[in-house]
């Protein structure tokens, strides 16, 4: 059908956006930006006025741009159930009007468009220079992206693609020397060390990628690397390297500040070809910043002190939980480096990707599982290595340049080989898939999720397992009654949560406000330590199972049991609290983590809330100064990244949702150090939560 031939004008399209937004299909962005553009351009057709429609809807759950492909394609498929009949009726009406088109007509109506710069390769350009969209990718995958979008990617991957050109000859005997010095033959993992062989594609380039599970040893592996880099200096007699450690929340710098400390004191340099090796630990950094704060975050802005023109000091940049970083700030990041400054990313490809647009660690680790290195690369890795590369990650020589300056970490420190959490996180990253791990494209395997949870089920059935799995019932609120009656916690759930929070909140009641403040601060530390050992997870925010109505169940169940006292106040002794945005003025950052105490100050009681400052210490605040706290008896997922408690626990609603992802699980599972807890209502929504995936639209895979 031609694009022109289609019946409803733009008033009743318009009309219609209104009612599905009221439904909740699309926000009220995605339908005011569409009224807009109609006022501006009356021309429009109705394609293109769908087209921005849904570029901005795509844009709000996450995606790069819109792949036009992959929506008419999900516009044959049946929506998932649990969702309300009125979502379900603006889904039926919305994929009606999708279903008259082909790709072809969108590429023909968007590349006669206003609104529109076309580069589609082997198509005649229409750059329109101030045009709010871009349409690009090819002929066969059209995207479409809002401008600024298209023109991080562009730029993220300029600046990629320019550090993989080759550097000057590698002197690949002094690094065999140092490598073999960091990883001595008897301690290398068989049959192939994952750890030395990313040390070494590292080294040889200004961009790598180490990814890896949780507890493989990436930030082991990248001190190593970047005492090696150090080491180079030193035996080329040359000015150390200026070093810089950022991380995307102050609670993953946080601990990054922590591993980097107790790797720096673990690493050996004795063994190192060094006139004074011990030199070389003085040279390595051990402070991370956010990256907000690398780069210069200006208050109420986009902007950032460190750009093009004002770039960053340094010649090695490794952003550690590089997977959540969004697609902007990774721009941001990259325009702020200097030209020959090296860029390293690390973190775990499976994890839930940016709250904000992009999945770019994911995007660029699509070779990761395969490995993909050319001979030449296998070869350079046996020389340094001195030992084989597997067989099945070697490819043809045309393989992508990408793919030889990424590492994949295959072993877990963390996790017993085969323990049950270890097999739990592999099975739902599989997608319910029983694996080995080897050589398995975790993208492309589609597992069952009826027998997967047949399978969690035998793992926690097991003696003594560390994964426990709590059916909850969730059912609906009845018409005027309260959620404190109406869904009551399950005397499972009571009993999870009683002894989950007690010891931390027994040390709080134990708290002496008249202490001392060298011994106040070390029993604040002793309460935050027991804090961070058990933490409730949420899937979602809203509603009574969701992260708000939670907390304040939680509180009142605490409060019930005589463990807190808020008596009607917002802020008591005990209170968790955990910070949402960065605020410098207090010198807190997203993520940060807080307790509420008693101190006494000048005679009088007071409340102050306690936070690991980064050095060991406590750092005090006012609670009326934390404008950006909310309570974290329970948090997000998405906010948990970064972050490991021995005991956690993740609560899945009753219904499906978009949300509701193999990362997501994954991601919740791998912040279990030692115990995880799975609380569900129902099977159906475990095995789908199990098969469905983040898949954000993107062109990196076409770069």
């Amino acid at each position: 059908m031609n694009a022109q031939s289609r019946t409803p004008t733009l008033p009743t399209l318009l009309q219609q956006a209104e009612a599905w937004c009221q439904a909740g299909l699309i926000r009220s962005l995605d339908w005011m930006l569409a009224q807009f553009f109609s006022r501006q351009v009356p021309e429009l057709t109705e394609l293109e006025l769908l087209a921005v429609l849904l570029c901005s809807e795509a844009n709000g759950r996450g995606h790069v741009c819109l792949d036009i492909g992959a929506v008419l394609l999900q516009s044959k498929i049946k929506a998932s159930a649990g969702r309300s009949e009125l979502w379900q009726q603006a889904d039926a009406e919305l994929k009606q009007y999708l279903s008259a088109y082909r790709v072809q007509d969108w590429v023909q109506a968007l590349q006669g468009s206003a609104l529109v710069a076309s580069q589609l390769p082997d198509q005649q350009a229409h750059t329109r220079a101030n045009a709010p969209f871009v349409l690009a990718g090819s002929a066969q995958k059209p995207l479409l992206y809002m401008r600024r979008y298209w023109q991080y990617e562009q730029l993220i991957a300029a600046e990629i693609t320019r550090r993989l050109q080759p550097e000057a000859p590698l002197a690949v005997d002094r690094v065999a020397l140092l490598l073999q010095g960091f990883f001595p033959a008897d301690k290398r993992a068989a049959p192939f060390d994952w750890q030395m062989a990313a040390c070494a594609l590292a080294v040889r380039s200004r961009f790598a990628i180490i990814t890896g599970g949780p507890g493989t040893g990436k930030t082991t592996t990248v001190l190593k690397l970047l005492a090696l880099l150090q080491g180079l200096q030193l035996t080329g007699q040359q000015k150390p390297l200026q070093i810089l450690l950022a991380a995307p929340t102050g609670k993953a710098a946080a601990r990054l500040n922590e591993s980097i400390a107790q790797s720096l004191q673990q690493l050996d340099v004795s063994a190192l070809p060094l006139p004074d090796p011990a030199q070389l630990k003085a040279w390595l950094p051990t402070q991370v910043q956010t990256v907000h704060r690398l780069l210069g975050a200006r208050p109420d802005s986009r902007h950032f002190k460190h750009q093009r023109q004002n770039p960053l000091a340094a010649d090695v940049v490794v952003v550690d939980e590089a997977s959540m970083v969004d697609v902007e700030l990774m721009a941001a990041l990259v325009q702020a480096l200097p030209a020959d400054c090296r860029l390293y990313l690390l973190g775990d490809k499976d994890q839930l990707a940016s709250v904000e647009a992009g999945s770019v660690l994911g995007d660029l680790c699509r070779f990761a599982e395969t490995g993909s290195y050319r001979p030449g690369t296998v070869a350079y890795l046996q020389q340094l290595c001195a030992a084989k590369v597997p067989e099945r990650y070697v490819a043809a020589e045309d393989a992508p340049a990408l793919a030889q300056v990424t590492a994949m970490l295959r072993h877990s420190y963390r996790f017993t080989e085969g323990g049950a959490i270890h097999r739990l996180a592999t099975l739902v990253n599989h997608g319910g898939t029983v694996v080995d791990g080897a050589g398995v494209d975790g993208n492309n395997v589609e597992g069952d999720g009826s027998s997967a949870v047949t399978t969690i089920k035998a793992i926690a059935a097991e003696p003594n397992s560390p994964v426990q799995l709590l059916q909850q019932g969730m059912s609906a609120v009845p018409t005027g009654a309260s959620a404190s009656t109406a869904m009551p916690f399950s005397e499972a759930f009571k009993t999870l949560l009683l002894t989950g929070y007690r010891p931390y909140l027994t040390a709080v009641a134990a708290f002496a406000p008249e202490a001392e403040t060298v011994q106040r601060n070390q029993a604040a530390l002793q309460i935050l330590a027991l804090q961070r050992n058990f933490q409730l997870l949420g899937a979602v925010r809203e509603g009574d199972w969701g992260v708000q109505g939670l907390n304040a169940r939680i509180e009142r169940l605490l409060a019930r049991h005589s463990l807190i006292r808020p008596e009607g106040q917002a802020w008591y002794p005990g209170r968790p609290v955990l910070m949402t945005r960065n605020d410098y003025q207090v010198q807190l950052m997203n993520g940060d983590i807080g307790v509420c105490l008693p101190v006494q100050e000048q005679g009088e009681t007071v409340l102050r809330v306690a936070f690991l400052d980064g050095e060991g210490g406590i750092r005090w605040v006012l609670p009326s100064r934390l404008h950006s706290a909310e309570t974290v008896f329970a948090m997000t997922v998405h906010k948990s990244q970064g972050s490991e408690f021995l005991h956690t626990a993740l609560l899945l609603p009753a219904s499906s949702s978009p949300v509701l992802t193999r990362e997501l699980l994954y991601t919740g599972i791998t912040r279990a150090k030692t115990t995880f807890s799975l609380i569900y209502d129902n099977e159906a929504v475990l095995a789908s939560t199990i098969t469905q995936r983040v898949q954000r639209a993107s062109g990196f895979a076409l770069l």
